[in-house]
């Protein structure tokens, strides 16, 4: 089995603390969620052949522009971007000062922004649509879903959960599938649009969850309120991998058709409700999180940083970029969340992977002694720190996560501390 992967993207939802890579003590280890983390740290311990690639394969240009870039990127994975990357950062803020990237210009004006949360991304696509709709002189044609309620679902233990109410409403009403419809995704579209699907419909066609497409047409229909409905929507996919030929529509062209997704929606009066909203998932295509963007490439590419929370986001939504002058930046950012180093434990996990990338390739060249072994990557880095000597340090690592005398490096011993 290979991984791949980048410490330096987001971390799962809860941060680093439920990270493959976090010091917490383990709890809750009687419970189901309990043991398959457990036996995730065990599994992930048990992977002793890294391979660190290290080459930046999307930026790949040869201006002054992208090799500053690029150096900031790879700063910004461990939190050690020095005054000249955020020099170099502030150059790519917006502004409509001569030879100056401006977010309300081409390339970027229709562009997705990458923000932190969905209020964001939400308060965006919806001005996005009034603006795209008045610069191409169309109506924007508003489709609303069908929705019912949905089963109860076993409750979530979460903040939000403590100040809301909990739901006896059994079924939709007029008034209340109006409130509904106030909510995100009620779809206002007019062609040439932008979109984003959201679901995996066909990944052999390329129509997948995060691929960018724009309204072609559509066929619509009446819901069960007399509403207007979306039947098929039809959008011309965003560069995808291959050719997609479907007999009938022209290439690229794809039909997307409504379907059943179950959600839980919070009321005007805090109350929760489980419903099921049959819609078809896309949505417009002005602005996605963080998390949506990533695996993306982005030519053109925008985003706000005061809306990520940290310097994982932050990289997240720069990294997606082709080029550094297709980049724009839309104000000014809080410089620390780039700065002053990363925590302990992701230190520690960057070192780690160091060493055993060096073992690898030592391995691979049959350089390597018969007793440096383990089954484990604690053991494996042991064996090889006494042979090699506790102050060996990889070549290729980068200076904040060299050790010295006075910094040295410790051996990581996570299952003690379960």
């Amino acid at each position: 089995m290979i991984f791949a992967g980048d410490f330096a993207q987001l971390p799962p939802i809860g941060g680093e603390s439920v990270s493959l890579y976090s010091q917490r003590k383990m709890e809750d280890v009687k419970t189901y969620s309990g043991h398959c983390a457990v036996i995730g740290k065990s599994l992930w311990h048990h992977v002793t052949y890294v391979v660190i690639l290290r080459k930046n394969m999307r930026n790949t240009g040869e201006s002054d522009m992208d090799v500053a870039f690029r150096q900031a990127l790879e700063n910004m994975c461990y939190k050690a971007c020095t005054g000249d990357d955020i020099r170099f950062l502030n150059t790519l803020v917006s502004s409509k000062m001569p030879h100056r990237p401006y977010v309300g210009h081409e390339p970027w004006r229709n562009a997705p922004i990458i923000v932190g949360e969905n209020k964001y991304k939400d308060k965006i696509n919806r001005l996005g649509c009034i603006r795209f709709a008045s610069d191409t002189q169309q109506e924007l044609t508003v489709f609303l879903s069908d929705d019912t309620i949905s089963p109860k679902t076993e409750k979530k233990k979460d903040s939000k959960s403590k100040n809301s109410k909990t739901s006896t409403i059994n079924t939709i009403s007029k008034d209340l599938q109006e409130i509904l419809w106030d909510l995100p995704p009620s779809l206002s579209l007019c062609r040439g649009m932008p979109v984003i699907i959201r679901y995996n419909v066909a990944t052999e066609m390329s129509i997948t969850k995060g691929q960018c497409a724009m309204v072609y047409a559509w066929h619509e229909g009446k819901g069960a309120f007399g509403q207007r409905v979306l039947d098929v929507l039809f959008v011309l996919l965003d560069n995808p991998p291959t050719s997609v030929h479907i007999k009938g529509l022209p290439c690229n062209v794809v039909p997307l058709i409504r379907h059943k997704t179950k959600a839980q929606v919070q009321l005007p009066d805090d109350t929760m409700l489980w419903i099921t909203r049959n819609q078809v998932d896309v949505l417009p295509g002005f602005s996605m999180t963080a998390h949506a963007s990533q695996g993306q490439s982005l030519s053109p590419n925008a985003m706000d940083l005061n809306t990520l929370s940290d310097h994982h986001a932050i990289y997240t939504a720069l990294s997606r970029s082709w080029s550094a002058d297709k980049t724009v930046i839309l104000q000014g950012f809080d410089s620390s969340k780039l700065t002053r180093g990363a925590s302990g434990q992701l230190r520690r996990e960057y070192r780690e992977i160091e060493i055993l990338n060096d073992i690898t390739q030592l391995r691979f060249e049959g350089k390597l002694p018969a007793e440096v072994s383990g089954s484990t990557r604690n053991v494996l880095i042991e064996s090889f720190l006494v042979w090699k000597g506790s102050d060996y340090v990889p070549t290729h690592i980068h200076d904040a996560l060299r050790w010295t005398a006075k910094d040295p490096y410790k051996i990581n011993l996570p299952l003690e501390n379960s």
